[in-house]
């Protein structure tokens, strides 16, 4: 059985982007997926504000699942996606150890248009152990932590492609309609990347998964953050700082996101 610590969805932004996530009747899980929604697409905290939120359910009501099951909502995710045409990402705050099946399923959806953002995972070892993070393709997302360094709980390595904030994370919580909390880990990181793929998608609608991965690099700040080591372990990690908003309106960086897709 694989754990989720959190979901398989897909965003959807404005006229670009449907955030599909994965979510489960049991409260432990439900409110891990809450924080990570709103933190992509939510009203208040989310980096894409104009997303919609889709609903996929992929674990039972012990907060776990098969692969098959994993499997079974990603393949859903692409075919809600197919249906309204629109550009959409497959948000992942979910951890396990390489597994093909799931790395084929995400790299179906891949070939089908979606980019898949993934958890790196919170075990601080090799990104390439973790799927579907490890597949080709995906976006596997590191965590900083408040003083930029890589937190000491992230996976990393050369199968990760960019760090985002995943320490102290303010946002949604189930307790009430206007209750936030703070949440750390991956799983909280990988939502300001899939909302930073919906802010492209925005700007541009047309672009293929590979061409939002070059495009996010691009944005990224380089060379920011540290991590005592741990950067240079498992292949070495890429030094990219996720970088999202005010950089997709400046003329001069929609111009080097041209140029590097």
């Amino acid at each position: 059985m694989r754990h989720a610590v959190a979901p398989p969805g897909a965003p959807h932004a404005k006229d670009p982007a449907d955030l599909l996530v994965q979510v489960d009747e049991r409260r432990g899980v439900r409110v891990h997926e809450t924080h990570t929604a709103s933190t992509a697409a939510g009203k208040l905290y989310g980096v894409a504000k104009e997303a919609e939120i889709v609903v996929v359910q992929g674990l039972d009501c012990n907060g776990t699942a098969s692969d098959s099951m994993f499997i079974a909502a990603l393949d859903w995710a692409v075919s809600h996606a197919k249906t309204h045409g629109k550009p959409s990402v497959m948000s992942m705050s979910l951890g396990g150890k390489a597994n093909r099946a799931l790395n084929k399923a995400a790299q179906n959806a891949i070939e089908a248009g979606y980019s898949v953002v993934a958890a790196s995972g919170n075990s601080g070892e090799d990104s390439c152990r973790m799927s579907p993070g490890a597949q080709p393709g995906t976006i596997s997302v590191a965590a900083s932590d408040d003083d930029d360094a890589l937190a000491s709980y992230s996976n990393h390595g050369k199968c990760t492609t960019l760090i985002a904030p995943g320490s102290s994370i303010v946002a949604a919580w189930t307790s009430g309609t206007t209750d936030a909390t703070s949440m750390s880990g991956t799983s909280m990181a990988t939502p300001h990347a899939a909302g930073a793929v919906l802010q492209v998608l925005g700007k541009f609608p047309h672009y293929k998964p590979e061409e939002v991965r070059r495009a996010l690099a691009c944005m990224a700040q380089n060379n920011i953050v540290h991590g005592n080591g741990m950067m240079e372990e498992y292949g070495g990690t890429p030094n990219r700082l996720l970088r999202t908003g005010v950089s997709l309106d400046m003329a001069e960086s929609l111009q080097l996101i041209r140029d590097s897709t």
